[in-house]
């Protein structure tokens, strides 16, 4: 027990940066099916183009995530599918939530959706009009 309040507070800045990654992919994607593959070019995008974009997704990337896309001798698709896996229906205090899609030539799509449309029968990952 003398650790609870280390546990919670490293769990709340857990959640605040997932809440926050979350938030940026979704402006990028919507509700939109999407992969690691795409996400990462994405950040590419960003760290090469002299782009305007709304929303930089590299600058809200959770600490495990922008330690392994920063370093060369990891592989940030293998360390991101996996925390995404991780995070798959956790639900934020946004209405945020990660499901897991179909899984297209062996790449795992992800849906970012919004409680309430888990709530009104929308919860098929992947199924995105």
């Amino acid at each position: 027990m003398g650790n609870a309040m280390d546990v919670f507070l490293e769990g709340d800045t857990d959640l605040r940066q997932w809440e926050g990654f979350l938030s940026a992919v979704y402006d990028e994607f919507g509700s939109r099916p999407w992969t690691v593959s795409d996400l990462k070019i994405r950040l590419d995008r960003e760290m090469k183009e002299v782009t305007t974009f709304r929303t930089l997704i590299h600058e809200t990337l959770p600490d495990d995530l922008s330690d392994a896309f920063v370093d060369p001798h990891r592989s940030f698709s293998r360390v991101c599918g996996r925390a995404l896996a991780r995070q798959e229906g956790r639900r934020f205090p946004s209405g945020l939530m990660l499901q897991r899609g179909k899984t297209v030539q062996r790449a795992t799509q992800w849906v970012i959706v919004q409680t309430n449309d888990v709530d009104q029968g929308h919860s098929e990952g992947g199924e995105a009009e």
